[in-house]
């Protein structure tokens, strides 16, 4: 999964869109796809541009997001 995000990052700093999946059926693919017997398709990765550009969706605030110690404890930054 590191080699993906990579991959993620590389193409949007070359300014194109991503979206991976996770969830598929791995005979299926590797049947259209022509993919070797003995080989694991652990994802799929789609790369290309959008014909739409919509406004960014809002984003929760970080407290929603990460906690300490325990679920439902925000994790507060210190001031470094």
């Amino acid at each position: 999964m590191i080699a993906v995000d990579h991959m993620v990052l590389a193409a949007v700093a070359l300014g194109y869109g991503t979206c991976w999946i996770g969830a598929f059926n791995e005979e299926e693919v590797k049947r259209i796809l022509r993919i070797p017997e003995d080989l694991r398709v652990v994802v799929l990765l789609l790369i290309g541009t959008s014909d739409e550009n919509p406004p960014a969706r809002p984003r929760k605030a970080f407290g929603q997001i990460f906690f300490e110690e325990f679920y439902g404890n925000p994790m507060k930054l210190q001031n470094v």
